[in-house]
């Protein structure tokens, strides 16, 4: 049962994730207020990582930004971390 509500969980993060990109995206195009970076990064810290580094790339945004970037790239490397530990004690 826990695996079926953090597969749950993992998914509605990793849409509002996707979500959040593509509202930042066109508010950037609009000249509109942004969405936080710091936002963006709790997202995918809170597990919607795969769908941000995704949608960085379909949307073609916040990929020039170099330490935003590095921040994404650490959450993923952390994340990824975490599994092959579970993986290693499981």
């Amino acid at each position: 049962m826990f695996w079926l509500f953090a597969l749950a969980f993992l998914c509605l993060v990793n849409l509002a994730t996707w979500h959040a990109w593509a509202m930042d995206k066109k508010y950037a195009l609009a000249g509109k207020r942004r969405i936080r970076e710091t936002t963006l990064l709790w997202l995918c810290a809170a597990g919607g990582w795969p769908l941000g580094l995704v949608a960085s790339q379909v949307f073609r945004h916040k990929c020039s930004k170099k330490a935003f970037m590095h921040k994404l790239y650490v959450v993923t490397a952390f994340h990824a971390a975490i599994v092959c530990l579970i993986g290693l004690i499981w």
